[in-house]
């Protein structure tokens, strides 16, 4: 990625009746970069996007391309195009019509217009499909079809609303990696919104996490699965283990389970009110021949096998918890051999791999 934003959000709000959807949100996108919207239903990440399109006007803050101010440009004015979860091709288009609609509205013809389009399905990999309708596409190619038309007049910036969630979870997995693969090669900032953690972590630069139109934390998707901000960005993105507690020398204080283990630093003071935080495949497992003196770690029962191919999901009750402790463990594992349901085990993890969070 080279230096600068393409894209500037700042100080954006906008209500409908008395619900702020996006409430002085600021967030920049750089040139060539994928950049990710994430969030539950709700959140206002939808909403962000159809006001850098334009199909919304905010009530407060400013939307800068290029330093441009275009926050009261029109639609069709802005060098952006969107692509929508529908697809919204035409039907009665062939899939040539359809790449070359929009350079026809500008008054492109001819062999140029050739030219683009064809290089456009090119990229996309649809070269020998020109001539077919929608309906005789499947899935997968029409959302090619979409891209192709949103790429073909060289946005600076691509806005994709959903663009997988009609897909079906193999073709996502393979679209995501086209979609990267797409947007390395164009050099076009992508901007894409969607509720799905996955999709978010494969494809993004940089994710923007939302929460209740606002910020919840924002950066790669390593910073945000390794090291979430608080609880709310902790529980969204894959799966957690939380203890609350108190700050103590060494970890969190958990009444019934004692010290557990956490790299603190200078979080806040000692007795203050935290949650530990451990992702499942971060703990470790040793079976025990019995549930008398395991040696270190806290001892429980497995409760339950979840077997997911090469890994496996193992919940194990811990005294005095509601919700059980879940390791990840790789199927052919020595910790996974000879595991069953009631069976005692030990369990701990480095104290630098746990996460403690005083929001």
């Amino acid at each position: 990625m080279t230096a600068g934003p393409v894209l500037e959000i700042e100080g954006a709000t906008k209500r409908f009746g008395p619900v702020a959807a996006v409430d002085r949100l600021s967030l920049a996108v750089d040139e060539n970069e994928f950049f990710a919207l994430l969030g539950p239903s709700g959140c206002g990440k939808t909403t962000l996007l159809r006001l850098i399109a334009g199909f919304e006007q905010p009530d407060e803050g400013r939307i800068r391309l290029d330093g441009r101010d275009i926050t009261a440009v029109r639609p069709n004015r802005r060098p952006v195009n969107m692509m929508f979860q529908s697809y919204a091709l035409f039907p009665h288009f062939s899939v040539h019509g359809n790449v070359a609609y929009g350079l026809e509205m500008e008054g492109l013809h001819g062999a140029e217009l050739k030219r683009r389009v064809a290089a456009a399905l090119d990229m996309v990999r649809l070269g020998d499909l020109a001539g077919r309708r929608p309906h005789q596409l499947s899935g997968g190619q029409r959302q090619r079809v979409a891209l192709a038309r949103a790429l073909v007049k060289r946005p600076r910036v691509l806005l994709l609303d959903e663009p997988l969630a009609a897909l079906d979870k193999k073709l996502r997995g393979e679209m995501q990696l086209e979609l990267k693969r797409l947007q390395h090669e164009t050099g076009i900032a992508f901007l894409v919104v969607t509720h799905d953690q996955e999709e978010a972590l494969v494809m993004a630069d940089r994710i923007a996490l939302l929460r209740d139109g606002r910020i919840a934390q924002l950066g790669t998707p390593r910073d945000l699965y390794e090291r979430p901000a608080n609880r709310f960005a902790a529980g969204f993105i894959g799966i957690m283990n939380f203890f609350a507690g108190r700050l103590a020398a060494g970890g969190v204080a958990v009444d019934g389970l004692g010290l557990l283990p956490a790299a603190v630093g200078g979080v806040a003071a000692p007795g203050t009110p935290a949650t530990l935080a451990v992702r499942p495949e971060r703990v470790r497992l040793v079976p025990m021949l019995s549930a008398a003196g395991s040696g270190g770690g806290l001892v429980g029962t497995v409760e339950g096998i979840a077997y997911l191919g090469q890994d496996l999901l193992v919940h194990v009750r811990l005294a005095g918890q509601a919700a059980p402790l879940i390791a990840r463990l790789p199927s052919g594992s020595a910790a996974a051999e000879g595991l069953s349901e009631g069976a005692p085990v030990a369990c701990d993890w480095p104290p630098e791999q746990a996460r403690v969070l005083t929001d």
